[in-house]
């Protein structure tokens, strides 16, 4: 399993502490891989299930990764 999908696992499990999504979330930027952007991509479109929060930072994060990968 990448590390990747195991972040994603942290992010999709709805039982887990706001802290750790927002954990996730951030390494999933750091590693800039084309499957973390995917990943990111599904996590700021997933209207019904993701908190507004968590959909905001995702959407930051693809900006500053947009503007680092030109």
């Amino acid at each position: 399993m990448s590390k990747e999908q195991e972040l994603m696992e942290i992010v999709n499990d709805p039982f887990r502490h706001r802290d750790d999504w927002d954990n996730a979330v951030n390494m999933l930027a750091f590693l800039a891989s084309e499957e973390a952007i995917q990943c990111l991509k599904a996590v700021e479109r997933d209207r019904d299930n993701r908190p507004g929060w968590l959909r905001n930072s995702a959407r930051k994060h693809l900006i500053a990764l947009n503007r680092y990968l030109k």
